[in-house]
Protein backbone atom coordinates (compact mmCIF):
# COMPACT_ATOMS: atom_id res chain seq x y z
CA UNK A 1 0.00 0.00 0.00
CA UNK A 2 1.02 3.60 -0.50
CA UNK A 3 2.67 3.15 -3.90
CA UNK A 4 1.07 4.40 -7.12
CA UNK A 5 -0.85 1.59 -8.78
CA UNK A 6 -0.49 -0.69 -5.77
CA UNK A 7 -2.70 -1.57 -2.87
CA UNK A 8 -2.39 -3.39 0.42
CA UNK A 9 -2.16 -7.17 0.35
CA UNK A 10 -3.12 -9.58 3.08
CA UNK A 11 -0.51 -11.98 4.42
CA UNK A 12 -2.30 -14.80 2.62
CA UNK A 13 -2.19 -12.90 -0.67
CA UNK A 14 1.49 -12.08 -0.14
CA UNK A 15 2.59 -15.68 0.47
CA UNK A 16 0.53 -17.15 -2.38
CA UNK A 17 1.95 -14.99 -5.19
CA UNK A 18 3.42 -17.39 -7.77
CA UNK A 19 7.19 -17.04 -8.17
CA UNK A 20 10.31 -19.08 -8.80
CA UNK A 21 12.26 -17.96 -5.70
CA UNK A 22 10.90 -16.67 -2.42
CA UNK A 23 13.37 -14.75 -0.23
CA UNK A 24 12.00 -14.15 3.28
CA UNK A 25 14.37 -11.49 4.54
CA UNK A 26 12.70 -9.66 7.41
CA UNK A 27 11.28 -11.77 10.23
CA UNK A 28 12.04 -15.03 11.96
CA UNK A 29 9.39 -17.76 12.09
CA UNK A 30 7.50 -16.25 9.12
CA UNK A 31 7.18 -19.49 7.15
CA UNK A 32 5.00 -21.66 9.35
CA UNK A 33 3.49 -24.97 8.33
CA UNK A 34 0.37 -23.21 7.02
CA UNK A 35 2.39 -20.68 5.04
CA UNK A 36 4.64 -23.43 3.64
CA UNK A 37 1.54 -25.32 2.50
CA UNK A 38 0.35 -22.29 0.52
CA UNK A 39 3.62 -21.20 -1.10
CA UNK A 40 3.74 -21.23 -4.89
CA UNK A 41 7.49 -21.26 -5.52
CA UNK A 42 10.27 -23.73 -6.29
CA UNK A 43 12.98 -22.37 -3.99
CA UNK A 44 13.27 -20.55 -0.66
CA UNK A 45 16.44 -18.47 -0.17
CA UNK A 46 16.40 -17.44 3.48
CA UNK A 47 17.66 -13.90 3.93
CA UNK A 48 16.38 -13.45 7.48
CA UNK A 49 17.69 -15.34 10.48
CA UNK A 50 15.44 -18.32 11.16
CA UNK A 51 12.53 -17.38 8.89
CA UNK A 52 11.20 -20.95 8.71
CA UNK A 53 9.72 -22.86 11.65
CA UNK A 54 10.37 -26.58 12.15
CA UNK A 55 6.84 -27.33 10.93
CA UNK A 56 7.44 -25.10 7.91
CA UNK A 57 10.63 -27.05 7.14
CA UNK A 58 8.70 -30.32 7.32
CA UNK A 59 5.98 -29.08 4.95
CA UNK A 60 8.54 -27.65 2.49
CA UNK A 61 10.37 -30.99 2.44
CA UNK A 62 7.09 -32.87 1.85
CA UNK A 63 6.28 -30.51 -1.02
CA UNK A 64 9.83 -30.85 -2.39
CA UNK A 65 10.43 -27.10 -2.27
CA UNK A 66 14.18 -26.55 -2.02
CA UNK A 67 15.58 -24.34 0.73
CA UNK A 68 18.84 -22.43 0.87
CA UNK A 69 19.12 -22.12 4.66
CA UNK A 70 19.86 -18.80 6.32
CA UNK A 71 23.24 -20.07 7.52
CA UNK A 72 24.46 -20.02 3.89
CA UNK A 73 22.03 -17.68 2.10
CA UNK A 74 22.79 -14.66 4.26
CA UNK A 75 26.45 -15.43 4.94
CA UNK A 76 27.77 -12.85 2.47
CA UNK A 77 28.10 -9.99 4.94
CA UNK A 78 30.05 -11.87 7.57
CA UNK A 79 32.20 -13.53 4.89
CA UNK A 80 33.16 -10.18 3.37
CA UNK A 81 33.87 -8.83 6.88
CA UNK A 82 36.29 -11.73 7.28
CA UNK A 83 37.89 -10.82 3.96
CA UNK A 84 38.34 -7.24 5.20
CA UNK A 85 39.98 -8.55 8.37
CA UNK A 86 42.35 -10.76 6.32
CA UNK A 87 43.29 -7.84 4.06
CA UNK A 88 44.02 -5.63 7.07
CA UNK A 89 46.05 -8.35 8.77
CA UNK A 90 48.12 -8.97 5.63
CA UNK A 91 48.22 -5.27 4.67
CA UNK A 92 46.68 -6.16 1.30
CA UNK A 93 44.03 -4.54 -0.87
CA UNK A 94 41.68 -6.63 -3.00
CA UNK A 95 39.58 -5.12 -5.73
CA UNK A 96 35.81 -5.28 -5.48
CA UNK A 97 35.86 -7.80 -8.33
CA UNK A 98 38.30 -10.04 -6.42
CA UNK A 99 36.20 -9.85 -3.25
CA UNK A 100 33.08 -10.74 -5.23
CA UNK A 101 34.88 -13.62 -6.95
CA UNK A 102 36.08 -15.01 -3.60
CA UNK A 103 32.62 -14.61 -2.10
CA UNK A 104 30.94 -16.35 -5.03
CA UNK A 105 33.35 -19.26 -4.80
CA UNK A 106 32.88 -19.56 -1.02
CA UNK A 107 29.08 -19.48 -1.17
CA UNK A 108 28.84 -21.88 -4.11
CA UNK A 109 31.37 -24.37 -2.74
CA UNK A 110 29.73 -24.38 0.68
CA UNK A 111 26.26 -24.81 -0.80
CA UNK A 112 27.46 -27.69 -2.97
CA UNK A 113 28.97 -29.39 0.09
CA UNK A 114 25.74 -28.84 2.02
CA UNK A 115 23.68 -30.38 -0.81
CA UNK A 116 26.02 -33.39 -0.91
CA UNK A 117 25.67 -33.87 2.84
CA UNK A 118 21.87 -33.53 2.60
CA UNK A 119 21.70 -36.05 -0.25
CA UNK A 120 24.30 -38.37 1.35
CA UNK A 121 26.38 -38.23 -1.84
CA UNK A 122 29.98 -37.42 -0.94
CA UNK A 123 31.99 -36.23 -3.91
CA UNK A 124 34.92 -34.12 -4.98
CA UNK A 125 34.05 -31.37 -7.41
CA UNK A 126 36.01 -28.55 -8.99
CA UNK A 127 35.02 -26.21 -6.16
CA UNK A 128 34.35 -28.48 -3.21
CA UNK A 129 35.14 -31.79 -1.54
CA UNK A 130 32.38 -33.31 0.56
CA UNK A 131 34.03 -36.68 1.06
CA UNK A 132 34.21 -37.40 4.77
CA UNK A 133 31.44 -34.91 5.56
CA UNK A 134 28.29 -36.97 4.99
CA UNK A 135 26.61 -38.79 7.87
CA UNK A 136 25.48 -42.01 6.18
CA UNK A 137 21.87 -40.95 5.61
CA UNK A 138 19.93 -38.24 3.85
CA UNK A 139 19.24 -35.26 6.10
CA UNK A 140 17.34 -31.98 5.69
CA UNK A 141 19.37 -29.18 4.09
CA UNK A 142 19.29 -27.12 7.30
CA UNK A 143 20.74 -30.08 9.25
CA UNK A 144 23.35 -30.55 6.52
CA UNK A 145 24.44 -26.92 6.94
CA UNK A 146 24.92 -27.49 10.66
CA UNK A 147 26.79 -30.75 9.99
CA UNK A 148 29.22 -28.87 7.74
CA UNK A 149 29.72 -26.14 10.34
CA UNK A 150 30.27 -28.59 13.20
CA UNK A 151 32.65 -30.77 11.18
CA UNK A 152 34.74 -27.69 10.35
CA UNK A 153 34.84 -26.64 14.00
CA UNK A 154 35.89 -30.18 14.96
CA UNK A 155 38.62 -30.17 12.30
CA UNK A 156 39.92 -26.86 13.62
CA UNK A 157 40.17 -28.20 17.16
CA UNK A 158 41.91 -31.36 15.96
CA UNK A 159 44.53 -29.26 14.20
CA UNK A 160 44.86 -26.32 16.61
CA UNK A 161 43.70 -27.82 19.90
CA UNK A 162 41.51 -26.03 22.38
CA UNK A 163 42.66 -22.52 23.25
CA UNK A 164 42.30 -20.67 26.51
Amino acid sequence: GGFAGAGPASAKDFWTVPCDVRAPAALGDAITGDVAASLRCRLIAEGANGPTTAEGDRVLAEREIDVIPDIIANAGGVTVSYYEWIQNKRMEHWSEAEVNQRLERAIKSNYRAIRDIADDKPQKGAWHDSRGLTVGAKVPVRVAAMVLALRRIAAHYLIEGFSQ
